[in-house]
């Protein structure tokens, strides 16, 4: 039996009722009240953008100070709540982030120290706990932002086309018209993504491993003058490290810059097309400011949503990772364990 620990891509399906099943649904109540706080923070800017052309047609056009008045604050209420509702989701979130974190390392640690000596020798310590330290860091510190921006977004993306669409379709339609380009470009950016980020993840890896055995070994390095040597050697592996990272940190900036494009794409046909409406007397100035700030307000979650979706590249491989300790079992059973078998009633 293989005792080496050897990363391999888990199934999402697979991870994902892994982490439900043993981390997150005891955290049900609270995944909850945080998706309905999240719900309200976002659906809160289709409001916001959807008040801007009463703002300009019913406020601004007819000078009503009076209504001006309410509508100021209308738009401070609405800022106030989604405030208050932003704090409470990210402290409900990161709460369960750290509980889960907490319990995974525990598990961890508990799931290896029942290991036997095969194991220890087929993996060293510095490989073990890069694995239950920064791996599990890493889904830590990426939960909170897969969570809390990934719901949050979609909502707010949902309530801004749903006001984008009913000012004008035609409008949408035409914004959006470049936005199937971006399906392959992202499906082959998250591909590249996973990839440099096992590489990196194994890197970190053999940088532990290697500081391990110098500071172990620390003796004999200094008795035999090989200081230069282990430097080179934990030299090369650090700039391997550093490669990896700049294409993962490349291939997560390269979505958001895309759909950057796809939004001055998508300006400059909404502006020919909305603004010859307006000009011409078919659409009002409010129509089109509220089409405009629903337009401007949707593409940054988009772009946060193209980032989650490299994030996830990263957080699924140090959840394999860490998935895969969990599947490790003892090749050695206890004798005290084979004794009381023997001994049980029934026994032959």
């Amino acid at each position: 039996m293989d005792h080496k620990l050897v990363d391999r891509t888990i199934e999402n399906g697979v991870l994902g009722s892994w982490l439900w099943h043993t981390y997150l649904k005891k955290h049900m109540l609270s995944m909850i009240a945080a998706v309905v706080f999240m719900a309200i923070q976002g659906s809160l800017l289709g409001v916001l953008s959807y008040q801007i052309g009463p703002m300009f047609d019913e406020v601004f056009l007819t000078k009503d100070h009076a209504a001006l008045l309410q509508l100021a604050v209308f738009v401070f209420g609405i800022f106030v709540v989604r405030g208050l509702t932003g704090f409470v989701h990210r402290m409900i979130t990161t709460n369960v982030g750290e509980r889960m974190w907490q319990a995974m390392r525990n598990d961890l640690m508990h799931q290896v120290l029942r290991l036997d000596y095969l194991f220890f020798l087929a993996n060293s310590p510095g490989e073990l706990m890069e694995r239950i330290n920064n791996d599990t860091s890493t889904v830590k510190n990426l939960w909170g932002g897969l969570v809390a921006s990934g719901a949050r977004d979609s909502i707010a993306i949902l309530s801004l086309l749903v006001v984008a669409v009913t000012i004008d379709w035609k409008w949408t339609v035409v914004t959006f018209v470049a936005a199937p380009l971006l399906v392959m470009p992202v499906f082959i950016l998250q591909r590249i993504t996973r990839h440099w980020t096992k590489i990196q993840r194994a890197s970190a890896s053999r940088i532990s491993v290697r500081m391990n055995e110098i500071f172990h070994g620390i003796l004999s390095i200094k008795a035999f003058g090989l200081e230069e040597l282990q430097k080179s050697h934990l030299s090369t592996l650090v700039i391997s490290y550093r490669r990896a990272t700049m294409r993962v940190t490349g291939g997560a900036a390269a979505v958001p810059a895309l759909v950057d494009l796809l939004a001055g794409v998508g300006f400059f046909g909404m502006l020919i097309l909305a603004g010859g409406e307006v000009i011409a007397g078919t659409k009002s100035i409010g129509q089109f400011m509220s089409f405009f700030t629903a337009v401007i307000l949707l593409f940054d979650p988009i772009r946060r949503i193209g980032g989650l979706l490299t994030s996830w590249q990263i957080f699924r491989v140090s959840l394999s990772r860490i998935y895969i300790i969990t599947e490790q079992a003892p090749s050695i059973v206890r004798r005290s364990a084979r004794l009381d078998s023997e001994l049980a009633p029934g026994a032959k």
